[in-house]
């Protein structure tokens, strides 16, 4: 009984519950709404679970739920909505008449609350419900339309949130069902082809299937034909027609669907009156479409039409259009490139300032506007060049900023604006004032912005990223220390769901990467790939930044597998590669450089697991990268190159010809492009040179290729480069490079002896060379023209001097000491282009085309010494082989040195290291074969330390005598003679026979010993060209400045006394002023380096007693050690020693290179020669301060015992080489042939003529 009256009160409730809903829908009465759900609600409160009613009950409950929510925003009452309406479905009979309405409510409820919280299962559930109304209904229903379009849209939305192929395909299908069932319904269809053509339109965009855009279009054309010309709907489904029409033509280049696109967009101005609200935007799209066939066809037609309606859009009210204005601007800017018409530049710039006069200078708006004009200006510069127009734009946005006050809500986004401007500028320029000041400018923006300012996050971001800017200037670690400290910052403070979050993570992780690469620290490597992880994480599918997000991350990950070895890291950086691919349409911009990334990854893990699955792949992928990649771009050399590799990898492993052949030829073709960096020619070239020669040796190509990887070798050390760059940049290089002496190897194996000697001048001594050719007198170019000739030597001395600078960045540097370095870096640049054009002019003179260039072998045939040869020996990995050029032979004289290996010389390099290890001439260093120079000249008699490991000295100089010295001696038909009728011989040796010494090779031990000092007088020079130069452009001495100047340190600081030197010197002054000779002397404390440098130029010849210091890592940092300060080499070469005779280095190791710049001449001898000094003794080991004096002595009493008559009191250094040759004969007399005697001679070498 009770339950009867319960539902009897229970329907009344019911009753008045919908009647107070429907009159909420009449007054939206908050009261009457509220009233409503208290009704409906006690009415299901009241009902028993057996009511039959009470689905639909509950469904009204939810419903007047729902309309509240819409009214007031309430989430939770969408939330109960929601679950009422799903317990009424729970509830609900078979046959109930209103569940359609239920479902259809829950779906709509659902998708509101999907609108607000973005949660994909409610918009699944949405979906779910919306498809059991419509299965309900009877066939033929006239609601089955209006439903199955509502639930086509839904799938279209899911699957934009989803990219899952089933959401749009299940969209398509359910679109054309609604089509198919409302063909009758007048009007409707073409509502339901716009979505139908969009639908295709966007599984087109996913799966890069045209066929599907081809739907598209074809589908909105229906739509479009279905509809009269006066429906509403018809302009917007014209655009959308144009749109796609568009997207084929881009992506097929078709320009008939670009002009259909324009045909269309006129229609739809055409259909739209003047007046109307949308005709202004219908009018701009128009234009952006003629913009873009302009860009394409380049018809100056299209440009003015866009110009002509821009202006139409912009008439009827100037004042309400300042986007329109900036279009026009930057049209107007087109054609001014196109038409080189000054006048539309002016108006471009004058338009884009009317946007800034739309208010008052006074108005509290104008410093912001004024700063977008500003960034239009900085626009601009990007597209024309012209610095003005970059520094119009740094001038308006300091305008804006001192317009603006210090309490204006615009103060932060003025001072950003000034800040990224500059940055802009820097990046052009280089100039540190710059960048100074916008960071200046960005810290004051992060000084001004409260804590809780939601742009804080993104000031921070750009503060970062100049100091990032600046790292990349300076490899400063405080610069990029401080960049990751902002951009962690800001990153900690971004709200989670922040569209920039994602952004300022990828930039973290990148600054965490260039601190990888200048330290090495895998912590940093490892933060940049979690850091990204989470960027990638915080992006959603569909994202246009995730490819680039992705890809970043698998280029972070292969990079990490480079230094861990880690598989798992080249494994997912293959997958993110992949993915990124897979999101990467045909024409993207950035496609050639995702699949080389990819590649690049493959070819990783094969050199790892050698699956060659993995070589194929890398192949294959490389191929595409290449192909999409446009001719002329700087990337296509590397790409070319990477493919060479794989593909000769491949080869090395299958045998195939056919990979064999396609790997040289995109080697050549990378080695032929004119864009791309040197180490990317260099590579490209040699590895061409080398597979050709080996694989092809016949092929007429070989000398072509080899002619160029000996060329692209000069790029590595560019003038515009200090020499301690120069020097760096070629041992970075050297295992990629193609050495010349490899590259001789192949040219004495084909038997063009003539082309080895050239590409060994040409790819040896580099940076020497340049020194010395910087020296080389022009007298012939005087002769022609004495002004050219006074420029060149003029600029020259200032690149000269520009080249030995050693200043460098530290951490503690001063603002104002990076911008003088900047300027210093900007001039160094300059005087090398400078100094390129003036050989330009110089060349193009009949008779100088090979001015300071490296000569070809018929041109350093002409200038030979006439007292003996040039032996140049060359030591390659497949064969030795020695050239002798001497005086009247039309070609050079090849000598096969058959005996003698690569692997000899590196060995007697090694036993040698030992054994001078052993007797305390030289110290180990680390592991491998090199030495640290000893700063001291040994105390009395050496070390009986025996060698450890290995034989002594005796088998290394028996070794070099039967092996390199006596076939060439044999050849040349040189024979033992006395001593005033021994020729001379310049040896010029290559690779690790530099370290060995040559000049005392020979058979000290049983009774048919001989030596080279037996047949001839040796010299040693860099290089064939250093001689001949030298010979060419020989010239006399000043006689007022001829005589000799002597010094000795014994107590330089931090060395060990080397008394000696004072008894060597004194006895050279006293004997020199025996003979009249012009001679000074100044020693220990006496002499400044100041002093020296000056004593250099007022005397033809110096004679250093004293501690050397070879400095291997710097060369020019080599210096002599006095007792105030030392000389270093930098310094001497930047003297002008136009009257340098003889450098008499009377120190230890003053000859010694170093072993990865063997055939680059880095030590002091060498340097002295570069200095301008004609000859140069010095020392290859350390020397005996006991014998030291004594051959010092005897050089100089053979010199002034065979001076010229007539010769007064000048100093004459012509004959040092048979002097040195004299006083280490003498002293052999005083020593036995022991090895301690012979290592105290043979250190004292002869350089130069």
């Amino acid at each position: 009984m009770d339950n009867e009256k319960n539902l009897e009160i229970a329907a009344g409730l019911h009753t008045c519950g919908v009647s107070l809903r429907d009159q909420f829908e009449e007054t939206m009465s908050v009261d009457d709404i509220r009233e409503s759900i208290e009704a409906l609600q006690r009415a299901v409160d009241l009902s028993p679970e057996d009511n039959v009613g009470l689905s639909t009950w509950i469904g009204d409950l939810a419903t007047s739920l729902w309309y509240r929510s819409n009214q007031s925003g309430e989430l939770l009452d969408l939330n109960e909505a929601i679950s009422a309406y799903r317990r009424a479905i729970s509830l609900s009979s078979p046959g109930q008449p209103d569940i359609q309405v239920i479902l259809r409510n829950l779906g709509k409820t659902l998708e509101a609350r999907f609108e607000e919280y973005d949660d994909l299962t409610d918009l699944a559930e949405s979906i779910d419900a919306n498809e059991r109304a419509i299965n309900l209904y009877p066939e033929g229903h006239p609601h089955i339309p209006l439903e199955l379009q509502s639930l086509g849209s839904q799938l279209q939305l899911l699957f934009m949130e989803t990219d899952d192929d089933v959401d749009i395909n299940k969209a398509i299908s359910v679109q054309q069902r609604a089509f198919q069932v409302s063909a009758d319904d007048a009007g409707f269809p073409m509502a339901i082809l716009n979505d139908l053509a969009y639908s295709f339109f966007l599984r087109f965009e996913h799966t890069d299937d045209t066929a599907d855009l081809t739907e598209a279009i074809s589908t909105q054309q229906h739509a479009i034909a279905t509809a009269s010309e006066n429906h509403n709907n018809i302009p917007s489904a014209l655009d959308n027609l144009a749109m796609f029409l568009e997207t084929r033509s881009e992506r097929t280049g078709n320009m008939p669907d670009l002009a259909e696109a324009i045909s269309v967009k006129r229609k739809a101005v055409s259909l739209t009156p003047e007046g109307h609200e949308h005709r202004t935007t219908i009018l701009r799209n128009l234009a952006t479409s003629l913009r873009s066939r302009y860009d394409r066809t380049g018809d100056l037609s299209d440009l003015m039409e866009a110009i002509s309606i821009l202006r139409e859009a912009l008439d009827p009210n100037l004042d309400d259009h300042p986007d329109i204005l900036s279009d026009l601007g930057e049209l107007l800017k087109f054609r001014f490139e196109r038409t080189s018409n000054v006048g539309d530049l002016t108006e471009a710039i004058s338009v884009k300032r009317k946007a800034v006069a739309l208010l008052p200078k006074d108005h509290s708006l104008f410093p912001f506007v004024l700063s977008t004009l500003g960034e239009s200006y900085a626009s601009l510069f990007e597209c024309t060049g012209d610095s003005a127009d970059l520094a119009e734009a740094v001038k308006v946005n300091r305008e804006a900023s001192g317009l603006v006050s210090e309490d204006s809500a615009f103060l932060p986004i003025i001072l950003n604006n000034l800040g990224i401007v500059l940055q802009r500028r820097f990046r052009n320029t280089g100039d540190l004032l710059d960048i100074g000041e916008s960071i200046l400018a960005l810290q004051r923006v992060v000084d001004v912005s409260p804590n809780n300012d939601p742009q804080l996050p993104t000031y921070l971001s750009n503060l970062g990223t100049a100091y990032q800017h600046r790292f990349d200037c300076s490899d400063d670690l405080a610069d990029i220390n401080e960049a990751v400290g902002l951009l962690q910052r800001a990153v900690a403070i971004t709200p989670i769901d922040n569209a920039e979050l994602p952004t300022w993570l990828s930039n973290l992780a990148a600054c965490h990467g260039q601190r990888f690469s200048l330290t090495g620290g895998l912590s940093d490597v490892n933060a940049a790939i979690s850091t990204l992880r989470r960027a990638v994480e915080l992006t959603p599918e569909g994202s246009a930044s995730l490819p680039t997000l992705l890809g970043n991350l698998g280029r972070l990950l292969a990079s990490a597998f480079a230094s861990t070895g880690s598989l798992s890291h080249i494994t997912e950086a293959i997958s993110l590669q992949q993915k990124t691919l897979s999101l990467t349409s045909m024409g993207h911009a950035s496609l050639h450089t995702r699949l080389n990334n990819l590649g690049l990854s493959f070819k990783s893990r094969f050199d790892y697991t050698h699956d060659i699955s993995d070589l194929n792949e890398a192949i294959s992928v490389t191929e595409k990268a290449v192909n999409a990649t446009p001719d002329g771009n700087a990337l296509l050399p590397i790409r070319l190159y990477n493919l060479a590799i794989s593909l000769g990898a491949r080869f090395e492993g299958s045998g195939s010809h056919d990979d064999l052949d396609r790997s040289l030829a995109h080697a050549r073709r990378s080695s032929t492009c004119v864009s791309g960096s040197p180490r990317t020619r260099v590579s490209s070239t040699s590895f061409w040179a080398l597979n050709l020669y080996r694989h092809y040796p016949q092929s007429p190509e070989v000398m072509t290729a080899f002619d160029s990887a000996m060329r692209s070798v000069t790029l590595l050390a560019g003038l515009d480069q200090t020499l301690k760059k120069r020097y760096a940049r070629l041992q970075d290089h050297a295992t990629v490079a193609l050495s010349p002496l490899k590259a001789a190897a192949a040219a004495f194996d084909i038997g063009r002896a003539e082309k080895a000697v050239e590409w060994l001048e040409q790819g040896r001594c580099l940076v020497w060379n340049q020194v010395s050719l910087l020296r080389t007198q022009v007298d012939d170019l005087r002769e022609y023209d004495e002004h050219l000739a006074k420029q060149v030597a003029h600029l020259a001395e200032q690149l000269e001097k520009a080249g030995a600078s050693q200043n460098q960045w530290r951490s503690d540097m001063g603002l104002a000491e990076k911008i003088s370095l900047e300027h210093e870096t900007a001039a160094h640049l300059k005087l090398s282009r400078d100094w390129d054009s003036l050989l330009s002019r110089v060349r193009a003179i009949s008779g100088f085309e090979s001015f300071l260039q490296p000569l070809p072998c018929s041109m350093l045939l002409e200038d030979l010494p006439a007292s003996g040869p040039i032996v140049l020996i060359n030591i390659s990995e497949n064969r030795c082989d020695a050239v002798a050029l001497l005086r009247g032979q039309k070609q050079p004289l090849h000598i096969p040195l058959l005996e003698f290996s690569f692997q000899k010389a590196k060995e007697y390099h090694s036993r040698l290291g030992k054994q001078l290890g052993a007797h305390g001439l030289r110290l180990r260093e680390g592991n491998n074969n090199s030495y640290e120079v000893v700063p001291k000249r040994t105390l009395g008699r050496y070390s009986r330390k025996r060698a450890v490991g290995g034989s002594d000295a005796h088998d290394i100089l028996r070794g070099l005598w039967i092996g390199v010295v006596k076939p060439i001696l044999d050849r040349l038909e040189f024979r033992k003679v006395d001593d005033r009728s021994r020729p001379r011989v310049w040896w010029c040796p290559t690779g690790p026979l530099t370290f060995l010494p040559i000049h005392a090779a020979g058979i000290y031990e049983g009774t048919e010993s001989e030596c080279v000092l037996d047949y001839v007088v040796s010299s040693y020079t860099p290089s064939i060209g250093a001689l001949t130069s030298r010979l060419k452009n020989d010239r006399p001495i000043d006689e007022s400045l001829s005589g000799l100047f002597l010094t000795s340190h014994p107590n330089a600081p931090g060395a060990v006394t080397i008394s000696g030197t004072m008894e060597e010197v004194n006895s050279i002054y006293s004997a020199g002023l025996a003979t009249g000779a012009r001679i000074s002397k100044v020693e220990g404390d006496s002499l400044t380096v100041d002093g020296c440098l000056r004593s250099m130029e007022q005397f033809s010849s110096i004679h250093l007693a004293c501690h050397a210091s070879q400095n291997t890592e710097a060369p020019l940092q080599s210096r002599f050690r006095f007792h105030n300060g030392s000389l270093e080499l930098d310094q001497i070469i930047q003297r002008n020693l136009k009257n340098a005779d003889l450098a008499f280095l009377s120190a230890c190791q003053t000859s010694t290179g170093h072993e990865s710049l063997s055939d680059e001449a880095v030590h002091l001898a060498a340097g002295m020669l570069a200095a301008g000094y004609r000859r140069v003794v010095a020392t290859m080991w350390t020397i005996s301060d006991r014998h030291a004096p004594a051959v010092a002595k005897d050089f100089y009493q053979y010199l002034w015992s065979h001076r010229k008559e007539g010769s007064g009191s000048g100093f004459d250094g012509s004959l040092s080489a048979q002097a040195l040759h004299h006083s280490l004969q003498q002293l052999r007399e005083r020593l036995d042939d022991s090895e301690q005697s012979l290592l105290t001679w043979a250190a004292y070498v002869h350089y130069g003529y």
